[in-house]
């Protein structure tokens, strides 16, 4: 559960859009009940499988039917799993590299680039806090200095609207 608000809250930056969160994650419970019903695997949204979906060019709703079709395919007829399994790791590896160098370039260089120094700063503090220390405490730590953060521009903002 924890996974899947973050990864919300994650998904909205990386399309530029603002997520209604309270839908999303109504629709979420809502799928993953019906899995559970059915039988199924509960689902989740894997924020590096829709960061590769965007970087190739999946932007319409056209890409994710066929991206839902693929998986439908690979669910319904089994065996197709299987050839997974023939990937060289090689290949594998080099996709997970992409999508962390992908995710490190667009948290850390377009997010200084964007947002200035001292938010670059932040995000490179929070990034070694999530190395050097656990996800966890990082994460925890880039909540707390979002709120932070936009406690201090609206208040910045008021202040300037009473003057």
């Amino acid at each position: 559960l924890v996974n899947t608000v973050l990864n919300y809250v994650l998904y909205g930056p990386l399309i530029r859009q603002k997520l209604d969160l309270k839908t999303e994650l109504r629709s979420h419970a809502l799928g993953t009940a019906a899995a559970a019903a059915a039988g199924g695997y509960s689902s989740y949204l894997g924020l590096s499988d829709s960061a590769i979906h965007r970087k190739i060019g999946g932007l319409d709703r056209f890409s994710c039917y066929f991206a839902a079709a693929v998986s439908a395919l690979f669910l319904c007829a089994y065996p197709l799993c299987g050839l997974v399994g023939y990937l060289p790791t090689l290949a594998i590896a080099g996709i997970c590299v992409y999508v962390g160098c992908d995710f490190l370039y667009d948290n850390l260089v377009e997010a200084t680039r964007a947002n200035g120094a001292r938010a670059g700063l932040a995000a490179a503090t929070v990034l070694a806090v999530c190395v050097w220390k656990d996800m966890l405490h990082g994460s925890l730590l880039g909540i707390a200095g979002a709120q932070a953060c936009g406690w201090w521009q609206r208040r910045q903002q008021r202040r300037a609207d009473k003057e």
